[in-house]
């Protein structure tokens, strides 16, 4: 089982962030450039 944080590390560097709600992982985003 991959950790969350290789996940958000590997989501990360291809553009998406992780979506947490009440401290659980709901899902991943991708990240909007302002």
């Amino acid at each position: 089982m991959i950790s969350v944080e290789t996940l958000e590390r590997l989501y990360g560097e291809a553009g998406l962030v992780a979506v947490c709600r009440d401290g659980k992982f709901v899902r991943f985003e991708k990240k909007l450039d302002k």
